[in-house]
């Protein structure tokens, strides 16, 4: 059997000609040329977003993809904002350290509702060409979203929403990703051109409930995409934040005089 090298970024492969047919497939070579941040196997091209190949040791894992298909890409212009969801005891510290990364943010005492399983998920997780993912600060384009979902069932303690300017999308290394980070499936992108690769009405869309589950579980993927900011978010880029009722409006301004404090109790499901 005749070896050859798959030639990726940074990365030779070792194939073998007899995965391959005879006569390569063009429509997985233009996929490869669509998306090039994604190693495509000629001749292996699958029906869904993407599929995982069982990698040899040693060897990196490929991956193959067809392209995106996007009902209403996003426009700059709609990200008015981003959110950060957060306990109301953080805030305090936020308008003064900013929003932190997961691995910043464990040096400082500070009221933690992170799942552990979400979290341990995003501990494997790299940013492709770019650092591990709890070194970057996770926000979302909208916080109404299956994690606050789950939070404001699951956690004891007020949550806010942190309100960030959306010129973040202009600082240098920030990462758009078209979904969960956490999930397998989630692209990462360069922002702010990234936005266009995104849908803008599974991303905001109100709900995500779907009679098939495995539609379901993409539109609540989906609908958590984020921004990851290297290192921290700087206090300047605060606007103001959210709360679900009257009664912590006082609480948010108390540790933080100056800034804007709405009840939005949409957000929060209630």
């Amino acid at each position: 059997m005749d070896e050859c090298v798959a030639h990726l970024p940074g990365l030779r492969l070792p194939v073998y000609r007899s995965a391959f047919p005879r006569r390569p497939n063009r429509r997985c070579m233009l996929y490869s040329a669509r998306l090039p941040e994604l190693a495509v196997i000629r001749g292996r091209c699958a029906e869904r977003r993407r599929v995982p190949s069982k990698p040899a040791a040693g060897h990196a894992r490929l991956l193959v993809t067809e392209p995106r298909r996007w009902e209403a890409p996003m426009l700059r212009s709609r990200v008015t904002e981003l959110h950060y969801i957060t306990p109301v005891a953080n805030l305090g510290s936020i308008v003064i350290h900013g929003v932190l990364s997961h691995n910043l943010a464990a040096r400082l005492p500070h009221t933690s509702v992170s799942l552990e399983s979400v979290q341990d998920l995003r501990s494997q997780r790299r940013v492709p060409r770019g650092r591990p993912l709890h070194d970057y600060a996770n926000l979302y384009f909208d916080a109404r979203n299956p994690m606050m979902y789950k939070l404001t069932k699951n956690s004891v303690v007020p949550l806010i929403v942190v309100r960030l300017d959306a010129a973040l999308l202009d600082l240098p290394g920030a990462v758009v990703t078209d979904g969960n980070a956490a999930s397998f499936n989630t692209v990462f992108l360069p922002s702010p051109g990234g936005l266009s690769r995104l849908d803008e009405d599974r991303v905001y869309a109100d709900w995500w409930n779907d009679q098939n589950p495995l539609t379901k579980a993409e539109l609540g993927r989906a609908r958590c995409a984020e921004l990851l900011v290297p290192g921290r978010v700087e206090p300047q880029f605060l606007l103001g934040c959210y709360v679900d009722h009257w009664n912590h409006r006082s609480e948010c301004s108390s540790q933080s005089p100056g800034l804007s404090v709405e009840v939005k109790a949409h957000v929060f499901f209630r």
